[in-house]
Formats: C-alpha cells, structure tokens, sequence
C-alpha cells in the first residue's frame, strides 16, 4: 500500500481557467495567480488551445483539444481547480467538470448569463436551457423557460440574477467552492449547507507604471488640466453607465473628462451617442494588457456601480485600489465590504443619481480627498489582497477539501457497514425505536 502524502508534501494541482488573450477578467485574474501558485504547489495547466506567451515558470502544459481521453489522467492529483465565471470562454473547461468534477472557483455567484449564452447562443440547443431550469427550480423552472422562449418574459439573468442563479448543477458536483466575498459565501451555504466552501480575497499586485501621467495622457491625447474619471471593463447595463451619464451631464461646467474603458455593448451605444457629451465622454473600445494599465494611470475618479449583482468581485476596483485611485462603488454585495474610509459608496435606491453627483462633485473639487481615500485603499490591498497570500490560502484550502472528502468516505463506509448489520439481525420499520439512541451517539460521533 502506497504511504499517504504528508500534510506538508506539495498538493499535485490540475487548473483549468481561462488564460490571456481571452476577453474576460478571469483570464487576467489566473494569470497573475498561476506564478505564486506553481511556486506552493505541483501545477499543470490545462488548456483547449496554444497559448500565446511562455507558461509561468514551474508549470507543467497538458493541451486538451482533440485529445479528450487525457481527462481520464486528472485522477491522478489531489486536486483539480475549475474557474466558472459568465462568459463563453469557461465553456471547454465546464464540459471537462461534468465528468470530472473538482474544486470550484466561483467567480460569479449567478451563471445564468453563462448557461443562457451557452444553450441559447452557441449551442443552438433552446431545449437544453429548458432542462436546466428545471433541474435547477423544477416545474416553475421549466415553465418560466418557456415562457422565455416564446417571448413573454424578460431575461431573469439581467433583472433578476441572484434569484435565478442557475448554478446548482455546479454546486452539486463541486468538491469545495472558492469566493471572494462574504456575500457569495453565505449565498453558497444557504443552498449547500455540507459544502466546503473558503472566502480567499480577489489578488490584487500593484501595477506600476514606467511613463509619468503627462507622458500617457500626451500619448492618448487628454488634456492635462482636466479630472479623468472613467469605468473600467465591459461596458454594460448593471454598471448603471446611463445614471452615470446623467450625473456627469450634471457636472458640465466642472469640465471631467469621463472615459469608458472597455468594450462597449451594443445596447449602451445610443446611450453614449445621444448623451450630448461630446468632448467628455470618451470611450475606448476593447483594450488588454499595457493599454488597461495605461488607462489606470491616467484616471483620477473611477466609478464601478454595480445592480444587479451576480454575487462578482471586481478585479478592475481592486486594481485601481491598489494604484492608489479614488473609487465610486454602489453599496451592495462585495462592494459593501469595503472600508468606507477606502471607497466612495453610492445606495442603490431612488436617490442614485443624486448620490452619485454629490460624490462626483466633491472628489472632482476637492484633490486631497481623493488623494487621502487613494492613499487608504492602496494600504488596505497591500493588507488584505496579496496575491503569495492567496495562493497560500487556495493551497491550505485544497488540503481542506481533500480531508473532508476523505472523511466523508469514511463516515459512508461506516454508515453502509452498521445498515448491513442492522439488516442481518432483522431489524424492520416496526424495531426503529430500538435503534434511536445508538443513532444519536453515531451522529455525534460522526459531526
């Protein structure tokens, strides 16, 4: 019999996750974890496609695509990391979970979005969107899916995420689960009490830039005499970009330049065009890499509102954060466990828009407030979201999920072994008074 892998030997990992150049920040987010994670553990990335950069040193490649009885060798780690998050680009890696389940990084709380463009868009399979809102809220599920599809009902996963999540089938097959949030945590243990399930702080490394911000702002052509604020990421509904239109139409005569930094959706391009901010409102289309962090270093404001949530973190307020910017969130999910001495917080109520032009107005007019509140946040990242630090925390937390499973194991094979027994004194549903107490102490015995 082999002899068991100390508690302290390297965790043998599998990692499935998207990977630069996908158009996701989860791509970004396992780019900046993989080095300090292959650095505390045994690490293989497996991937559908060539990757276009050198893997991080110390980690193994294992190319999936076309070869898809390799999965078969996954039994051999301790562990496999799934990221599941809404976008197209964790599709590869979901049809490897259902075979092969692992650990799962939630990135998202909701993956209704996922499910929605999988099924309806790419996989043409409406039928199969059906199945799983069943196998997700049963008969009502299958009914408001229906309903979808034939029109008479608006996309629950933009109005209503959190409360069509449709992510059970995930949690059910999920090992442990990995958030970044309180908010997602308690969201995972309400529907999987049993599940182990870890809160690891988004990383977030401090991003430093070589050009001065009068060198970048010459590059891209904004005016040195005037406040940036910008919104970073996918320009889309929940980031409330039209409230945030008005409040900077509001503040015309402050003269902000306000860019949105990011691939802009098609339904917030007359939004844009029609918000008669011409010379104000720049945006910027699709930008990765250099050109992110460039935007970073120009920007003196940003604001990320957020409703609905999907139960997400912000990777792009944690960087701007940890650069050291003054930032807007709206007061809901994670961006409400921020320090309030950190972050500008904005309700998500009727007042909105009059929340958020009073903080725009005074950030935009007062430097040393947003200097001081730059200067809070930078601490509190350098603090609490280091990426060595949660690389350690997925590796204590692997090792947590594999006693667990080990444990479980066991306490079925005793289960299983005391029912045979039970059953060979003949005991029968009349007898199970006999057996109450010695149930009770093997529950206790078993947590």
């Amino acid at each position: 019999m082999a002899a068991r892998r100390e508690e302290s030997a390297l965790v043998k990992i599998a990692h499935f996750g998207p990977l630069p150049p996908d158009r996701t920040g989860v791509a970004d987010y396992c780019w900046e974890l993989l080095p300090e994670l292959s650095r505390q553990a045994e690490l293989d990335i497996w991937i559908d496609r060539d990757l276009n950069a050198p893997p991080p040193r110390g980690c193994g490649i294992v190319k999936l695509r076309g070869q898809p009885s390799l999965a078969e060798q996954l039994s051999v780690y301790d562990s496999v990391i799934y990221h599941f998050g809404n976008s197209k680009y964790h599709l590869d890696l979901y049809r490897t979970f259902l075979d092969h389940p692992g650990v799962v990084v939630l990135h998202d709380f909701s993956l209704h979005h996922f499910f929605a463009e999988y099924f309806l868009e790419i996989a043409k399979a409406p039928e199969q969107y059906v199945e799983e809102m069943e196998y997700n809220y049963g008969s009502p599920g299958r009914a408001m899916a229906q309903d979808l599809l034939k029109g008479r009902l608006t996309p629950p996963w933009d109005t209503q995420p959190l409360l069509y999540p449709l992510n059970k089938r995930v949690l059910d097959l999920a090992r442990g689960v990995i958030v970044h949030s309180e908010f997602a945590k308690r969201l995972v243990q309400e529907t999987h009490p049993h599940l182990p399930v870890r809160k690891i702080n988004m990383p977030a490394g401090e991003t430093k830039n070589p050009e001065s911000v009068k060198q970048l702002k010459m590059r891209y052509g904004i005016p040195f005499d005037r406040v940036i604020v910008a919104s970073f990421g996918m320009v889309t509904p929940n980031k409330r970009i039209e409230t945030v239109l008005r409040a900077i139409e509001r503040l015309r005569d402050r003269r902000p330049i306000y860019l949105l930094v990011g691939e802009l959706a098609s339904c917030l391009e007359s939004a844009v065009r029609d918000s008669r901010l011409d010379g104000i409102v720049r945006p910027t289309g699709y930008v990765s890499g250099k050109a992110f962090e460039d935007y970073y270093a120009i920007a003196d404001i940003c604001v990320n509102l957020r409703y609905p949530t999907s139960g997400e973190t912000s990777a792009s307020v944690c960087k701007l954060m940890a650069a050291g910017k003054a930032c807007v969130v709206s007061d809901t999910g994670w961006f409400s466990e921020l320090p309030d001495d950190c972050v500008a917080k904005v309700d998500v109520d009727e007042h909105e828009e009059e929340t958020l032009h009073a903080c725009l107005e005074s950030l935009i007019a007062n430097e040393k407030l947003r200097v001081k509140m730059g200067a809070n946040a930078r601490e509190y990242i350098r603090a609490h979201h280091s990426v060595s630090t949660a690389a350690s925390q997925y590796v204590e937390f692997l090792h947590e999920v594999n006693s667990y499973s080990q444990r479980r194991r066991f306490d079925r094979q005793v289960i299983d072994g005391i029912g045979v027994r039970i059953a060979h004194l003949g005991v029968t549903d009349e007898d199970l008074h006999l057996i109450e107490r010695p149930a009770e102490i093997l529950a206790r015995l078993l947590g």
